[in-house]
């Protein structure tokens, strides 16, 4: 698990699901996530395969929201994330 979330990659993935005022299909999700569609097919199922993601068929589309569990952990490196960048914009501005 260390080796996929420790990875910018699937945590765009994860931040991009948060906005579950948006409907993600796959192609929206690796354009906004600034993925290719092929990388994502790769990291869907691992997804999947942790209880953190949904994939629910709508027409030839498939839908992904987050799970319970999925939206905890997006919460969580979303925090982690823009302290980040709050430590990174406090070290810019002390030089």
């Amino acid at each position: 698990m260390n080796d996929l979330f420790l990875r910018e990659k699937p945590v765009k993935v994860l931040l991009c699901l948060k906005k579950s005022e948006m409907e993600w299909y796959l192609q929206k999700l690796s354009k906004e996530a600034g993925l290719t569609y092929v990388y994502l097919l790769k990291i869907i199922p691992k997804l999947k395969e942790l209880n953190l993601i949904e994939i629910n068929k709508k027409g030839k589309k498939q839908i992904i929201t987050l799970t319970e569990k999925g939206t905890e952990l997006a919460s969580l490196l979303d925090d982690v994330v823009k302290k980040q960048h709050d430590q990174t914009s406090e070290r810019k501005e002390e030089q």
